[in-house]
């Protein structure tokens, strides 16, 4: 406001300044065009001859009644205006200035603080448009990134209760596997559950190993391993012999097989790691070998069990007469 009233003082002097000077310049015209008078009284007027005429002068035509103009001053018709005429006009442009320019001042004034309130006026609603647009703004990025936050954590709640949905109905799966295939033994319960877990690896082993003669050994350990689990589940009195084959025959066997597909992913195959898969390739017939072995040494008791019943059954059939001659021979193992 302070800079406002500067502005506006300096405004008011300056149209005062072209008042005054208006002014001046208006009394300079009218004093020239006034007459000009001395202190001297005015001379008396010339004499006049018998027609009432200036003694130089012509006499008048006579048609002229000379008694009308005798014993009458001569008037001479001026265009110049008189003294206190002239005086009051100027008074009355000087009253006249000084209104109108103190209205034009006071007008002047209204006129500059009006604009410069307008001014201020428009630029506070400037500003609070420009204000209301940064604050809109703001609102709306802040809506988005919240937005986007909220599907972020929308999407990872969905993800983790995907996950602990699937581990669920695995762990459910298992356990109804596990109670599937529950014997009552806790002992044989777990080499089952581990034996299940061999087999498991064995098969990924065959999926990613292209090699024809290793898939057919494996082939044969998976059918051999299957049969041994199922024995020794109805014949749990076997489990001691298969202590070796679970705890280093399947360790070592997917050990062997991790490490050869290991290899087989290489680009540049070295001496080394072909002789490594060559010796591997060799082993695994071998192996599938050991393990159709073992199968055959759990039930080579059962065979000699079988034995028994038939030695046995073949005496109880003589006893009684009722053995043919033609008999089937015994079985020799």
């Amino acid at each position: 406001m302070r800079r406002n009233n500067r502005y506006s003082d300096s405004m008011k002097k300056a149209i005062a300044m072209n008042v005054v000077n208006s002014i001046a310049k208006e009394l300079g015209r009218e004093m020239n065009r006034a007459p000009k008078y001395n202190n001297r009284r005015a001379s008396s007027p010339p004499p006049v001859n018998m027609y009432g005429s200036h003694r130089d002068s012509a006499p008048p035509p006579p048609y002229v009644d000379v008694r009308a103009n005798m014993g009458t001053p001569f008037k001479k018709k001026s265009s110049r205006k008189t003294k206190a005429s002239t005086d009051g006009k100027i008074a009355i442009i000087i009253l006249l200035i000084f209104v109108f320019g103190n209205v034009i001042l006071n007008m002047l004034d209204l006129v500059i603080s009006g604009a410069l309130n307008l001014a201020l006026i428009a630029a506070l609603i400037a500003g609070i448009v420009f204000l209301g647009k940064f604050i809109s703004k703001k609102i709306k990025e802040n809506k988005e990134k919240k937005a986007e936050e909220e599907a972020e954590r929308f999407r990872f709640e969905e993800e983790e209760r995907i996950k602990k949905e699937i581990a669920e109905r695995k762990e459910k799966a298992a356990e109804e596997e596990r109670k599937k295939n529950s014997t009552g033994n806790e002992e044989l319960d777990k080499i089952i559950l581990e034996g299940n877990e061999y087999i498991k690896k064995l098969r990924e082993a065959n999926i990613a190993i292209e090699h024809e003669g290793i898939s057919n050994s494996i082939d044969r350990m998976e059918k051999a391993a299957k049969d041994i689990f199922d024995f020794v589940k109805d014949n749990p009195s076997q489990i001691p012999e298969i202590k070796k084959f679970m705890n280093y025959y399947l360790p070592t066997t997917v050990k062997l097989l991790n490490s050869y597909e290991t290899l087989s992913r290489q680009s540049v195959k070295g001496e080394n790691i072909r002789s490594a898969m060559f010796d591997i390739e060799g082993m695994m017939e071998t192996i599938a070998t050991a393990f159709e072995k073992q199968l055959d040494t759990l039930f080579g008791t059962q065979v000699l069990d079988l034995q028994a019943d038939m030695t046995v059954m073949e005496s109880i059939l003589e006893q009684e007469g009722l053995k043919d001659s033609d008999a089937a021979p015994k079985l020799k193992l």
